[in-house]
């Protein structure tokens, strides 16, 4: 089952994925129903290697790598957004498709806007380059690197 929020992370997802945004989203065990606005009914289901494939009507849509489906749907609740980053990063080195790689930099880009423009302190040393934003006992220091 899917929570309130991972159901959003969802709809947001399969749009980037379909090109569509989604009127209902019901997970069962095995996979997931979704309705267009126009009415089309579509389906994600893992295959054998673990990837979700997005299917509507009889067409197979896309394909969700399993890496990058966890960690945008149903990502480890206990880490802190600079682990969150560096998994995003890593994510976004490996070998994944195209699509998803766009929508992970987009994804990284968001996050290091708002890390850098926001009262966020880091526990740890974070980079966003040009920058390195470092908490000096609980008072955020921005230090530019060029």
């Amino acid at each position: 089952m899917l929570t309130g929020t991972q159901n959003k992370a969802l709809q947001s997802v399969l749009l980037h994925y379909t090109g569509k945004e989604m009127q209902s989203i019901t997970p069962f065990d095995d996979l997931i129903v979704f309705i267009t606005p126009t009415g089309e009914s579509g389906r994600i289901i893992r295959n054998l290697d673990g990837d979700m494939q997005i299917i509507i009507g009889d067409d197979l849509v896309d394909i969700i790598e399993k890496r990058v489906y966890n960690i945008l749907i149903t990502p480890d609740v206990g880490n802190s957004l600079e682990v969150y980053m560096k998994e995003l990063r890593t994510l976004c080195a490996d070998k994944i498709s195209h699509r998803s790689k766009l929508l992970i930099e987009q994804i990284l880009k968001i996050l290091e806007l708002c890390v850098l423009n926001s009262d966020f302190i880091p526990a740890k040393s974070l980079e966003v380059k040009p920058f390195v934003i470092h908490n000096y006992k609980g008072e955020k220091l921005l230090y530019c690197l060029n």
